[in-house]
Order: structure tokens, then C-alpha cells, then sequence
């Protein structure tokens, strides 16, 4: 990616976020998943007296939360005017002497100090497709030097999945030809689909920090036990901080991710003792990863 690509990249994400969030109700899925909730209510129980910066804040669900929790001071940092608004509002209303708003960018953002963590939540449902890693990287200067990230780590889990088994919505969904089209161009988000287990016959990368993870490529291995069906591999995104783990995938009912597949354009049907051999790596412009997969006996 280019730097005329990667500026046009940003100035997409400013115009998708003030298309999309442009009315409280739009945040209505995520405040109300209790999946969610509760992840970062209890890794926010670290921020008691110290100084945060609530990134990509929206209405200002996890500077609220980082304000019960006890912090001394948060800045809670958003572009969209919409949100601003709200966000400004909010304060005068419950009176919130500890909260400063201020309408930015990521890469134009001054702040009076230097903060003891970073929250954020700036990740879709590929982890790194809102640009969450080139977001952090240019603000991770606004950290003290023993401040941290919350969360702090990420990672992703690859599991051999097979779209054409799975519910009618799939199969009915246009034209299954046309479906199918669009999934061979890589990375689709399915809404409905609630999936199986995530670690059986599963490849994991990471966890890595936010703050410091490999750009070369790397590479891992399973062997199949069973007979395997696949035409996808089913992608699950996550974010970790200290012992707690968020997965970016819908699970079940009320969580407001969808869930994300890589296409292969055929279907495999592989035996027992068969090696599914992954490779991995995010692009140096930190705007996405890459897969590479082969097949070969064990």
C-alpha cells in the first residue's frame, strides 16, 4: 500500500465511521453485548487513579466505564461530530469534571499529557480492518514509559470450515453463485451464522502485543484426525489482557460481531493424516494480514 493509498485509507475510515455511527442507536449492538461488557469492565479495574485515553471513544461506553472504575483523569477522543456532540452533552448532564472530549484523529491528536493506558476498542470484525494496529502505532507516544495498552494483546485463531454445510441463510443468500463469487475475493463477514467450537482441528497465531508484533511471516501446522470438509477457513479474531480473552466472532445470539471466513473457491475434502500447513503475516503497512495454505500428507 502505497502512502496516496494509505491516506486514502484513513480518509475512508473517517467518512465509514460517520456514515455508520451516525445516531446513538447505531452503538446500540455493541453497548448491550454483555460478552463485551463485561471484558472490559473487568480489565478496566486496572486504571484506579491513573490517567487513560479512551481512542475511537463513540458515546463514551468505556470512558464511562473507565470513570466508574475509579480513573483519575480520561480523554475520551473521537472524530465523529455526531458522537462529539453526544459525548459533550453527557458531560454537562452527569456533571463529569474528570472527562475531557476532544474531536480528533488518531495522527492529529495533542494531548496535555501523558497517559497511564490507552483504551481502546477500533477493531471490526477482521481485527485489523479498521486500521486498530496503524491507529495505535501513531498514538502509543501519548503513553508514560511504564503505560500499557488495554487490551493489550491480539491474536488469531484459523479453523477449517465448510460454508457449504452450514445454514440456508448461506445457501439462499442472492444466488449461492454469487455468494461464492464474492468469497473467493478473499474475506466475507457472515451476521447469522452461530458457529461450532473454536479450538477443535484450529491453528492459532499469537498472542502478540499491540505494541510489538512480528512482521514476518510465520507458520504453523495441524494434522487432521477425522475426515475434514472445508472451503473456507473460519477466522477468529481476539484480544487478551492479562487472563482475560475477547473473541471477535459471534457465538451465540446478542453479540454484536459477525462472524469471518477466508475463501478458497473449491471445496476439499480431506482424510485423516492430512497436514493443513498455514502461513501468516501482517503487511508492513499494518492495514491487514496474509494467509498462505497447503495440503500435504503427515
Amino acid at each position: 500500500m502505497s502512502p496516496e493509498e494509505l491516506e486514502q485509507s484513513k480518509r475512508f475510515r473517517i467518512q465509514q465511521s460517520q456514515a455508520f455511527y451516525n445516531s446513538t442507536d447505531s452503538y446500540r449492538p455493541m453497548m448491550s453485548d454483555t460478552r463485551r461488557n463485561d471484558f472490559y469492565n473487568e480489565i478496566l479495574k486496572q486504571v484506579k487513579d491513573k490517567v487513560v485515553l479512551d481512542i475511537g471513544a463513540g458515546i463514551g461506553a468505556l470512558s464511562l466505564a473507565a470513570l466508574n472504575a475509579g480513573a483519575s483523569h480520561v480523554y475520551a477522543v473521537e472524530c465523529n461530530p455526531n458522537s462529539v456532540k453526544f459525548l459533550e452533552d453527557l458531560k454537562t448532564g452527569e456533571k463529569l469534571d474528570k472527562l475531557t472530549i476532544i474531536n480528533s484523529t488518531s495522527w492529529d491528536l495533542k494531548l496535555p499529557e501523558k497517559v497511564d493506558f490507552i483504551v481502546h476498542e477500533i477493531f471490526g470484525a477482521f481485527l485489523l480492518d479498521e486500521l486498530c494496529l496503524l491507529t495505535l502505532n501513531e498514538i502509543k507516544h501519548h503513553l508514560k514509559p511504564d503505560g500499557k495498552f488495554l487490551p493489550e494483546e491480539f491474536g488469531f485463531i484459523f479453523k477449517p470450515h465448510s460454508l457449504e454445510t452450514q445454514v440456508e441463510s448461506v445457501k439462499n443468500m442472492n444466488k449461492i453463485c454469487s455468494f461464492y463469487n464474492k468469497l473467493n475475493k478473499g474475506q466475507v463477514v457472515i451476521e447469522d451464522i452461530i458457529t461450532d467450537d473454536i479450538t477443535e482441528n484450529s491453528i492459532e497465531f499469537g498472542p502478540f502485543k499491540f505494541d510489538d508484533y512480528p512482521l514476518t511471516e510465520l507458520e504453523k501446522s495441524i494434522n487432521t484426525t477425522k475426515e475434514i470438509t472445508m472451503d473456507s477457513l473460519w477466522v477468529i479474531p481476539y484480544v487478551k489482557s492479562q487472563s482475560d480473552k475477547l473473541f471477535i466472532c459471534r457465538q451465540a445470539e446478542g453479540h454484536h460481531w459477525g462472524n469471518s471466513f477466508l475463501g478458497f473457491g473449491k471445496y476439499v475434502t480431506l482424510e485423516p493424516k492430512v497436514t493443513i500447513n498455514l502461513k501468516f503475516w501482517i503487511d508492513q503497512n499494518l492495514a491487514s494480514f496474509n494467509t498462505g495454505l497447503s495440503l500435504g500428507q503427515a
